[in-house]
């Protein structure tokens, strides 16, 4: 039932070309983070999967530099092993086709008048 919703939720962030999968709150926590926390959630394990299939980056982490994994395990969530998977599979990922840093942009000062 839960991860029928996730999947409607999902079809339409993409007919909207939305980023639904991949928003954050104000603590910088996904839905990924959000499903890897609850405690005691039989769907867990099938509404990560559903939420990697879709794009989520289990590289992401929250503002206090965990990843969803790391949440996982501390909540002992069924969804550990689901995420600990794909969490290798990014990192092995961006090992072999590293991403350039952003610059960083530096505030440029006002012309005088």
């Amino acid at each position: 039932a839960r991860h029928e919703i996730v999947r409607i939720l999902l079809q339409h962030d993409g007919e909207t070309g939305g980023g639904w999968v991949n928003s954050h709150d104000n603590r910088q926590m996904t839905p990924l983070h959000i499903v890897a926390g609850i405690q005691n959630l039989s769907d867990a394990r099938d509404i990560a999967r559903q939420l990697l299939e879709a794009g989520a980056d289990p590289l992401q982490r929250d503002d206090r530099g965990r990843l969803a994994i790391d949440i996982a395990d501390l909540a002992r969530n069924e969804a550990y092993e689901v995420i600990r998977e794909w969490t290798a599979l990014a990192r092995q990922s961006r090992m072999m086709h590293p991403q350039p840093e952003p610059e960083m942009q530096l505030p440029q000062p006002e012309p005088e008048p």
